[in-house]
């Protein structure tokens, strides 16, 4: 069972998206703020991160690229209530796998968790076949 990190200073979608992805058969963890999300992340391995960009001890941009450098290969959505186009571009660019603006469609965000699932099934694969090499 993939386990989903949510990370949010609003305890609210916390709770909300983390009753969201249990429902959908994933474990999840919860942080509401930056500090608190590397140490879930060094201690738990997600198999996805979905982050929102702004945190009271955080620049999700800044955690995203500090996450990127841990792992490559863990992908990481940003979320933000204040998106533009011009943030989402950047996101991606940085190495987001996907930029999500609040509020959300529900189903939309089930549907990109799945598919950062399979990216990150892939890169496990690549990862384990260069390893063999």
């Amino acid at each position: 069972m993939a386990l989903v990190l949510v990370v949010d200073d609003e305890e609210i979608i916390c709770n909300l998206l983390a009753e969201v992805f249990r429902n959908a058969g994933y474990r999840v963890r919860t942080a509401y703020g930056g500090r608190e999300a590397m140490d879930l992340i060094f201690q738990e391995s997600p198999d996805v991160v979905l982050l929102d960009v702004h945190l009271p001890d955080a620049n999700g941009m800044k955690l995203l690229e500090r996450i990127c450098q841990y792992d490559r290969h863990l992908p990481v959505i940003l979320m933000s209530a204040a998106g533009t186009a011009e943030m989402a571009a950047r996101a991606v660019k940085a190495g987001a796998f996907d930029f999500l603006c609040k509020p959300f469609n529900l189903q939309k965000l089930l549907r990109v968790i799945e598919k950062a699932l399979e990216f990150r099934q892939a890169g496990a694969v690549e990862g384990a076949s260069l390893q063999s090499v």
